[in-house]
């Protein structure tokens, strides 16, 4: 009886998302649209595992985070072969979008508040925080969080995978997101389109 179902990045969060793509198409009425987006790249998490490599000096640290599993749908049609999969679904329209995110905004207040540095150290490490504070804890790192600081400031050196811009604020590189359109396809009980129901409501 639905018009159209969204679901905003919700997608990795389901067990069993095979189950939920048949749920839309159960819910929606023929020709309901189903709009679904999804990450491709993620700027925290390239960001995160770089600090990680350099505290661990590890190159490759391969250790999950609470936004490993948020790009799932990054390979090429990934999503789209999963959705076509699940029933009836027909995808109209599938584009990338890109953005940064802001980690640490000037404040031209003048109130007394954190650096815009000291600001975008945190919410840059929020994914990580975690791991770095139990390396504190366990003794396998005693200065986890001032390696990571350091680490922080020379990729921030580097413009690399952030820098700050002219008027201060210090942002991420792209984050990049897929956008899908799908569309329920018309169709009866036994798979056939049958529109003289259509054609008499005309």
């Amino acid at each position: 009886s639905m018009d159209i179902v969204t679901c905003a990045f919700g997608l990795t969060q389901f067990s069993d998302p095979e189950h939920i793509l048949k749920e839309v198409h159960r819910v929606l009425k023929p020709g309901g649209s189903f709009i679904i987006t999804a990450w491709d790249s993620i700027a925290l998490e390239r960001i995160g595992d770089a600090i990680l490599s350099g505290v661990l000096n590890n190159e490759d640290p391969h250790i999950i985070t609470p936004i490993s599993n948020l790009a799932l749908y990054s390979a090429p049609r990934k999503l789209e072969r999963l959705i076509e999969s699940a029933g009836n679904l027909n995808i109209l329209k599938a584009d990338h979008y890109e953005f940064p995110f802001f980690l640490g905004e000037a404040d031209t207040s003048g109130a007394t508040s954190p650096s815009v540095e000291q600001l975008a150290f945190k919410n840059a490490t929020i994914p990580i925080r975690h791991i770095l504070k139990s390396l504190e804890e366990t003794g396998v790192n005693p200065n986890a969080f001032d390696d990571a600081r350091r680490v922080f400031n020379k990729l921030l050196e580097e413009n690399q995978l952030m820098w700050k811009d002219d008027v201060g604020n210090v942002r991420t590189v792209h984050n990049r997101y897929k956008f899908i359109v799908a569309r329920r396809k018309f169709e009866d009980a036994d798979g056939v389109l049958d529109t003289t129901e259509f054609e008499h409501k005309k």
